[in-house]
């Protein structure tokens, strides 16, 4: 991570990326509606926020076929709308299949917005990127215990994408929602983690949808 996101990080405080809904049963469909929207003769829809049209939300999830085992298979996903072929998704190889939590925050481009909310049924990732990580970088990612953090190339990972971001101007939020409410990412990461492909390395899953 580069020194200005490091002062970036000074300013922007982990817990203001905590996505709070204006009430506890309040779902994501009660806040954001699909949206088509248009960049001369390019269409495409996205999940946009009722009440501004200059925020949007992504789904995202992971899961993990064989979990604990030799054979493990990951997958990830992330949808920003509903249309074919909407999700980025992927499998996840080697050591990340372990377990479908390691790294399945995948962050589209802001295309603009100035809000990306990223609503995940992963408490361990709200929590991390919204609570813990600060607290890792200051202590040289190291638990309060002395144990190295876990999955420290992927949080590292995370925190320069979310960077990234902020620094352009959009802030990125992190939503914690219920495991039924986010079926459509569910879907699409277990159908991911089933396709059969012969991968030997892990490709961290931060991308850029095109």
């Amino acid at each position: 991570m580069t020194t200005a996101f490091i002062g970036f990080l000074e300013i922007v405080k982990p817990e203001s990326r905590k996505f709070t809904p204006p009430g506890p049963d309040i779902r994501p469909s009660d806040l954001f509606a699909l949206r088509t929207l248009q960049d001369g003769l390019a269409f495409w829809t996205r999940f946009v926020r009722i009440s501004n049209s200059r925020e949007m939300l992504i789904f995202t999830d992971g899961a993990c076929r064989n979990n604990g085992r030799e054979n493990a298979r990951g997958g990830w996903a992330a949808v920003f709308n509903d249309t074919s072929p909407s999700p980025i998704s992927g499998r996840l190889e080697g050591r990340a299949a372990r377990r479908d939590r390691r790294a399945h925050v995948p962050l589209v481009a802001s295309e603009g917005f100035s809000r990306i909310v990223i609503a995940t049924d992963s408490q361990y990732t709200v929590l991390g990127i919204t609570e813990w990580v600060q607290r890792w970088e200051r202590n040289g990612w190291r638990q309060a215990e002395g144990r190295p953090v876990e999955n420290q190339d992927l949080w590292r990972e995370l925190q320069e994408k979310v960077c990234e971001l902020e620094a352009a101007g959009a802030v990125v939020q992190f939503w914690d929602i219920p495991r039924e409410w986010n079926t459509m990412a569910d879907r699409q990461a277990a159908a991911a983690a089933d396709v059969v492909q012969d991968v030997q390395e892990y490709a961290v899953a931060l991308v850029d949808a095109p």
